[in-house]
C-alpha cells in the first residue's frame, strides 16, 4: 500500500487512571482514515484541509436537544460530511450511512468488498485489535480501510488510528472475517471515479472554508445566536444545573459531554495552527501560540471530566465549568481576530 503516511507526526495526549488510558483526541479517525483513502485514489488532503471542508468544527453540527432531560449526543454523521467534501465536484461514488447510526447490514453483497479498497465505518463491538475503552452501553464508531477479501472470506483491513497502549497511534494491517464485520458495519464509502480538478479547486479555497467555520463559532449560525461556542456554553449552564439530581445518568452525561468535546471541540486548536502554518497569514505565529495553551487548558478541563465519570463530586463540577467558560471566552477572542485577518 505505498504513498501512506507510516507515521502520524501529532502531538499526541493521553490520560491514565487506575491502569485505564484514555485518548483526549479520539474519534479523529474520521480526519484520518479519510485523508489516507483519498491518497490511495491520488488525492492529498490533509486531515486539517478535510476538517474545513467538511465542516467540522461548529457543535451545532451535533444534534444535541438542550431540551432533554439528559443529553443526546450523537456522533457527527460521517455522510453529511463526505457530501458536503465531493458536493460541486463530479466524484462518482457509494456512500451508505445509516443516519440513525443502525447496521446496514440487510442485502450487503460481499462482492462490495471484493478486490476494491472501500472506507468503512464499524462499531468497535466487532473490532477486537482496539484498546481504548467505553461505557457498555454507549456505542462508539471506528473508521478503517478495507483492501479486499481472500478466498476464505477475510477482510483485509488497515486501521490508520490505532491507538496503543501508550497513547501513540499506529498503524494496524490485520485480517477479520467478512461475517464478523457485517454485524457490526455501520456505514461505508467507496469512490469509483473522483473528481480531482475540483477537489484541488477545494483545496485551493481552504481560507474561505475556514473562515465560514470560525465565523460558525461565534455568529449566529441560525440555530444559536452566539455560534457554536455559544452553544457549548448553554450545555454547561444545563448540565449544572442538573447536577447532582441523578449521579448514575450524570457521570453518563459527563462522558456523553466528552465525546462531544473530544470528537470536536479539541480538534479546532490543531487543526487551525496547521492551517495557519501551510497557509500563513498575520500574526499566525502568535496566534497559534495562544491556540496551543488553550488547548492544554482544554485538555486538563477534559481530563477533570473522565475523572468526574469515575469518582463524581458535585463541588468539582462547579470548578470545571467555571474553567471551561473562561476557556470559552478566551477562544472567542482569539477566533474573532483570526475573522478580521482573513476577511
Amino acid at each position: 500500500m505505498s504513498g501512506i503516511k507510516d507515521e502520524v507526526g501529532r502531538d499526541d495526549r493521553i490520560f491514565s487512571l487506575n491502569n485505564l488510558v484514555f485518548k483526549t483526541e479520539v474519534l479523529t479517525c474520521f480526519n484520518t482514515t479519510l485523508s489516507n483513502y483519498l491518497r490511495l485514489k491520488g488525492i492529498e488532503l490533509t486531515e486539517s484541509e478535510i476538517y474545513f471542508i467538511c465542516g467540522y468544527t461548529s457543535p451545532d453540527s451535533s444534534i444535541v436537544n438542550v431540551g432533554q432531560k439528559r443529553f443526546a449526543l450523537p456522533y457527527v454523521q460521517f455522510d453529511i460530511l463526505i457530501n458536503q467534501l465531493f458536493s460541486e465536484t463530479n466524484t462518482n461514488y457509494e456512500l451508505i450511512f445509516d443516519q440513525d447510526y443502525q447496521f446496514v447490514t440487510l442485502n450487503l453483497n460481499p462482492d462490495m468488498f471484493q478486490n476494491k479498497v472501500v472506507m468503512i465505518s464499524l462499531s468497535t463491538a466487532v473490532l477486537t485489535h482496539l484498546l481504548f475503552p467505553t461505557y457498555p452501553d454507549q456505542g462508539t464508531i471506528h473508521c478503517i480501510i478495507s483492501t479486499g477479501l481472500d478466498v476464505n472470506s477475510n477482510m483485509k483491513i488497515s486501521d490508520y488510528f490505532n491507538i496503543d497502549s501508550t497513547g501513540k497511534i499506529n498503524i494496524w494491517n490485520g485480517e477479520y472475517a467478512y461475517d464478523a464485520v457485517k454485524e457490526g458495519l455501520l456505514g461505508y464509502l467507496y469512490i469509483k471515479d473522483i473528481d480531482n480538478t475540483m477537489i484541488e479547486k477545494k483545496r485551493l479555497n481552504i481560507l474561505n472554508y475556514a473562515l465560514r467555520e470560525f465565523e460558525a463559532l461565534v455568529y449566529d449560525t441560525g440555530i444559536h445566536p452566539s455560534g457554536g461556542l455559544g452553544f457549548i456554553e448553554d450545555l454547561f449552564d444545563f448540565y449544572e444545573e442538573e447536577s447532582g439530581k441523578d449521579m448514575v445518568s450524570e457521570q453518563r452525561d459527563i462522558f456523553r459531554m466528552n465525546l462531544m468535546l473530544q470528537a470536536k471541540h479539541l480538534l479546532f486548536f490543531d487543526y487551525t495552527c496547521e492551517l495557519i502554518i501551510k497557509h500563513p497569514i498575520r500574526g499566525g505565529n502568535e496566534i497559534c501560540h495562544s491556540l496551543k495553551e488553550m488547548k492544554y487548558a482544554w485538555q486538563r478541563v477534559v481530563n477533570k471530566l473522565l475523572i468526574q465519570t469515575l469518582a463524581y463530586n458535585k463541588k468539582r463540577t462547579v470548578t470545571i465549568l467555571s474553567e471551561a467558560r473562561s476557556l470559552i471566552s478566551q477562544q472567542r477572542e482569539v477566533v474573532i481576530e483570526l475573522i478580521e485577518r482573513l476577511r
